[in-house]
This record gives structure tokens, sequence and C-alpha cells, in this order.
């Protein structure tokens, strides 16, 4: 496990009467550090607008407050800023006050109605002071995607067209506002 040791040595023995046969004291003490760590390695959220509470815990408890800095790793994939997803946890590093046990970070994760690939946000711990790097040292965040595949396609009204007669082609799409619609008509 982790831990600190502080090694003393006592008196020698006397000098004057020495050589090589003094004696001394070796006293060798070792305080623990505890171990921090994120409660779970994944959470996996819907794509919904919503604030997610990642738990941090230590083994036990610390006589001095403990620091842990964290990142964003940049294999996320998923857009932070408030695009895909805001940090609300803004105090970097973290700090686990003297005799307790546990600290969180917090994200909120947006709603968007862009069909894409599930995206990542991953935290990653620094290095902790007061405290040694326990398992799992990273958190993966899976948004995952809720909005419907594109539909795109063509459709021509009337079906049947007569030479001479007018056509409606409308293309369709269910990602976009917009229906664009391209007129054909009789030349006379």
């Amino acid at each position: 496990g982790g831990g600190s040791g502080a090694v003393s040595i006592g008196n020698p023995g006397n000098p004057t009467t020495g050589g090589s046969g003094a004696k001394g004291k070796v006293r060798v003490s070792f305080s623990t550090l505890p171990f921090v760590r994120f409660n779970a390695s994944v959470t996996n959220q819907t794509e919904t607008t919503t604030t997610l509470t990642i738990g941090i815990s230590l083994t036990s408890t610390s006589s001095s407050n403990v620091t842990l800095p964290f990142s964003i790793s940049s294999a996320s994939t998923a857009t932070g800023g408030g695009v895909d997803y805001t940090l609300n946890t803004l105090t970097n590093p973290l700090t686990i006050a003297a005799g307790s046990t546990t600290a969180s970070i917090s994200v909120t994760i947006h709603q968007d109605a862009t069909y894409e690939a599930d995206e990542t946000i991953i935290i990653e711990f620094g290095t902790p002071t007061n405290a040694a790097l326990g398992a799992p040292a990273s958190h993966t965040i899976t948004i995952v995607n809720d909005d419907a595949a594109p539909v795109n396609g063509l459709s021509v009204s009337p079906s049947t067209v007569c030479l001479g007669s007018s056509v409606t082609f409308t293309a369709l799409s269910n990602n976009c506002n917009n229906i664009i619609r391209f007129y054909s008509s009789p030349t006379g």
C-alpha cells in the first residue's frame, strides 16, 4: 500500500570510549496514507439535460487536508463548455477536508437534437497530496445518443406524370427544419 516512513537515530553512545563498537538506537515508524479513488469507473447517461454527481472517496480519514487535481482527458469525445456537457466543479484541485472521506465532481449533460455516436467524458486524477492514488483513478461518462437516425429521401407528386404536367419533388429529412421543394412546369 501507500505509506511514508521516518527514521530517527538516537545517541550512538559515548564517542570518547566508543571506537568501532559504538551502540545506537534506530526507530522506524510508518504512517499509512489513505487511498483516493472514484467510487465507480463508468456512468452511462442517456442524452437528456441532467446533472450527474461523480463520487470520490478515501479509504480512511486523513489528519491533513487531501488535495486532488483532476482533468478532462484529451481522449474524451464529448464537447464541453455547454455543448454536450458543462463541468460544474470548478475548484481544482478538489480538497477533502481532514477527517472527511468523500468529495464529488458535478457534470451537467445537455440535450441536443443531433443524431450522433455515443460520446464520452473521461475525468482523470492527477497526483494527490496527503493521499495515495487508488483505483479507479479515472471515470468515464458515456452520453448515450437518444436521437433518431436521419431519414432522407425524395418524394415525387404526382407519382404518375404525363408529358406536359407539373411535377413536385420534395427532399425529405428529419434532421433539419426545412423542406426543399423543386417544381417542374411544362414549357410552352
